[in-house]
């Protein structure tokens, strides 16, 4: 499968309602992966429609703290999807929070892949998704 990464696009799904925090992450993502496609919500609600809707697979960087639904809720909600949803999600906490309450529910939910905090850096970035680089 690692060939079919170099030559489709990896597409990330920012789910953050910070649209400064949404643009460094593209730019920063973009600078490594070079083949890469974008959806951005700022609204968590319209990113749960989109994500039942699926057909392809996803890496998702989910912040904790927006205002309407935070991305435990947003979590809470995506553990209820069909398994041939979920198949298609990776998906990545995205915070600026530094609570150890914070790193530990991450860590300990199964369909959370990894915690990195804000603002992303390129070391995060390559952490967790060198394997993905396509420069």
């Amino acid at each position: 499968m690692g060939t079919d990464l170099q030559s489709q696009p990896v597409h990330f799904v920012l789910i953050d309602d910070d649209d400064v925090s949404n643009m460094l992450a593209k730019n920063i993502i973009k600078r490594y992966i070079q083949l890469t496609e974008f959806t951005v919500f700022t609204n968590p609600e319209k990113a749960l429609l989109f994500l039942k809707t699926l057909k392809n697979p996803v890496i998702v960087l989910l912040d904790i703290n927006m205002p309407t639904l935070s991305g435990w809720d947003v979590l809470e909600k995506i553990e209820q999807f069909p398994q041939q949803i979920l198949d298609l999600l990776k998906i990545y906490i995205v915070s600026s929070s530094i609570n150890a309450d914070d790193y530990e529910r991450a860590a300990s939910n199964h369909i959370v892949l990894g915690y990195l905090e804000k603002p992303i850096t390129s070391g995060q970035i390559m952490m967790y998704f060198a394997s993905l680089n396509t420069n």
